[in-house]
């Protein structure tokens, strides 16, 4: 499986309550616009019966004015009285319509301060909601971002546990070589290892023939015994002399190239693997794991005078210049000494994870 399909695979639900969050998000925030709207009319209307209000007090004052007057001149003249009671009687009823009209637009004023606390403390609560749904958004958003890193991570451990495994055989191998070819000088020049050599084939060949069962017991007997002394003196020298080990190291190693065109590879080593290349990349290939990598770097053809390694906040990455990547290379396929093919491919870096990457500090190098 793909690292972007396990990245889609492993983050699926995540991304679920992502688009929930977002579609809550939207629905707050149109209801806040809708409070607020509210709101505004019912300031509106408050200033507009004010407005009315103080229309309706002045007419009153008006009125009072006037009805004074037509008592005073009740009681100057009488002949007038009559009508002129009249008179005050209409405005006397209009008096009291407009005190009971100021009364109702007093009590609708109260109701009207009441809604608005009421859409004001209604608008405070949607900002909280959706002060609330941002927090979440953003708790989510990192969730997902180190669930990509973890996932991340497990695929290089992985990897990284295959590189171990193939390194292990290749020491091994080596190891064996330099016996063997020890052993072979110590053939033609220690006479006391020729001899027990010459033996260990002559009961090496009565083991193998047709003999008595009991005359092939005693040769295989003779036989470890000879073995035994050999490999006290030179480990694995006959294996390696007999058969030669194979393996196969097929890898994807992720790659994207940075703001001053370089490519940077992300190796699957850790900061361990670091710490054994601080006396520098020189070395043989089964110094250590990191000598290895490097060693089979330089062998498919990339110019290491123009690469390095630099150790980031979480990963080891090889950083590769322009004039060391001159064929654009998307691949790395060579035979070891003839003891095993190693096949690295090198794709793009999913985005979700170069998201990730771009937070990181710049590494430590070493080249």
């Amino acid at each position: 499986m793909k690292l972007d399909e396990i990245i889609r695979e492993k983050t699926q639900h995540i991304l679920a309550s992502l688009a929930e969050l977002e579609e809550e998000h939207t629905q707050k925030v149109t209801a806040c616009k809708l409070t607020e709207n509210q709101v505004q009319i019912a300031r509106t209307q408050i200033n507009s019966k004010q407005s009315t209000a103080r229309e309706i007090q002045s007419k009153n004052e008006q009125i009072e004015e006037q009805l004074q007057r037509l008592k005073d001149q009740l009681a100057e003249i009488e002949e007038k009285r009559k009508s002129l009671m009249q008179v005050a009687g209409t405005f006397q009823r209009e008096l009291e319509a407009n005190q009971n009209a100021m009364q109702e637009f007093q009590a609708e004023a109260r109701r009207t301060e009441e809604n608005l606390q009421k859409a004001q403390q209604s608008y405070t609560l949607c900002q909280q909601d959706l002060q609330k749904i941002i927090e979440e958004k953003k708790l989510t958003q990192d969730r997902l971002q180190f669930a990509r890193s973890k996932v991340f991570a497990g695929y290089l451990a992985e990897a990284s546990q295959r590189f171990e495994a193939a390194f292990r055989q290749f020491v091994s191998w080596r190891k064996s070589e330099e016996n063997l070819a020890a052993f072979k000088r110590s053939l033609k020049e220690d006479r006391t290892v020729r001899e027990i050599y010459n033996a260990w084939q002559e009961w090496h060949k009565i083991n193998k023939s047709d003999a008595p069962e009991a005359v092939r017991e005693t040769a295989q007997r003779e036989q470890r015994k000879l073995q035994d002394e050999i490999n006290k003196r030179f480990p694995d020298a006959l294996l390696a002399k007999d058969k030669k080990p194979n393996f196969e190291l097929h890898e994807t190693l992720y790659c994207y190239t940075n703001s001053e065109g370089k490519r940077i590879v992300i190796m699957p080593l850790s900061e361990k693997h670091w710490q054994e290349l601080q006396n520098g990349t020189q070395g043989r290939p089964d110094t250590s794991i990191m000598h290895f990598l490097w060693w089979i770097i330089q062998e498919a053809g990339f110019d290491a005078k123009h690469a390095y390694f630099q150790l980031s906040d979480k990963f080891v990455e090889l950083v590769m210049g322009t004039d060391s990547d001159p064929l654009d290379k998307n691949a790395i396929s060579l035979q070891l000494d003839g003891v095993g093919n190693v096949s690295l491919e090198l794709m793009p870096l999913p985005q979700e994870i170069r998201e990730v990457l771009t937070q990181e500090p710049a590494g430590h190098q070493a080249n």
